[in-house]
């Protein structure tokens, strides 16, 4: 997919370029996570990456992210060069949420306080008012879950997927410019699962930010967002758009991904 800059205008949220990183260099464990990764995100943009485990979904996030930095290669947000920013830098402009529900919420503090750590985390603008609880409401109120009406009760009280929906929603009220989201209904029931995700869908649609959203589920894959990323061993193996998935169906990915593994294999089995 093109992207760039048009008459001096970033018109790209994200850019990836050349991206490698290796675990462990020269040792008998090296482990090459990312090798050579290139992937460009148009602004508000839903783009779902799936692949295997060891694939480097997780480690092209971390990398993005700025938790691990990569042996060579950039990562541009916004039109600003990140590469070599440290991790609590990028925060401001990224938000996340993984798959453990507990890690996005703060459970001893109550549903309303951790809505106002979100807006205090807003990197982009300054609240120089408080917002209240009516405004609190109006937000819980589109998770349909009626968490608007226990604004006072403690977050460690609700379930799973009430904390995972919160924490989708809060990571988007910090308005960052980049939405990641790590497997994060994978530790959730199936009936949870489809609740986040029908959440997650809603408010990615409704504010336009621009998410990247990492599943096992290939169902998943060719249903929600924008585009499918297939990485495996460290690549993208193939990037589809809206217009490449319409009429795809589950068996047609499976096939497509076996066939491009198997000519990846043996490409490399021909270069040695």
């Amino acid at each position: 997919m093109a992207a760039g800059k048009a008459g001096g205008v970033v018109t790209a949220a994200l850019e990836v370029r050349d991206l490698h990183l290796t675990f462990n260099p020269g040792q008998i464990n090296e482990a090459r996570a990312l090798q050579g990764v290139d992937l460009t995100v148009e602004r508000g943009q839903f783009v779902v990456i799936l692949g295997s485990n060891g694939a480097g979904k997780s480690t092209l996030m971390n990398a993005i992210a700025g938790v691990h930095q990569p042996d060579s290669g950039s990562v541009h947000l916004d039109g600003n060069d990140l590469t070599g920013v440290a991790d609590h830098r990028r925060a401001r402009h990224i938000g996340r949420v993984f798959q453990d529900p507990m890690a996005g919420t703060a459970g001893t503090l109550t549903i309303e306080e951790n809505l106002v750590l979100a807006e205090r985390r807003n990197g982009r603008r300054r609240l120089r008012v408080p917002r209240g609880a009516e405004h609190h409401r109006e937000l819980l109120s589109q998770l349909g879950m009626g968490l608007e009406d226990r604004l006072s009760t403690r977050v460690d009280t609700l379930s799973g997927g009430q904390r995972q929906a919160m924490a989708v929603l809060m990571a988007i009220q910090a308005d960052p410019s980049l939405l990641m989201l790590d497997e994060h209904t994978a530790a959730l029931d199936p009936a949870a699962a489809e609740r986040v995700l029908d959440v997650t869908t809603r408010l990615a649609s409704q504010t336009h930010i621009t998410t990247l959203m990492i599943t096992h589920n290939m169902s998943h894959a060719i249903e929600l967002g924008d585009r499918t990323v297939m990485m495996h061993r460290g690549r993208v193996l193939f990037d589809l758009d809206a217009e490449e998935r319409a009429g795809l169906t589950l068996p047609d990915l499976i096939d497509r991904f076996r066939q491009l593994a198997a000519d990846e294999l043996s490409d490399r089995t021909a270069l040695t």
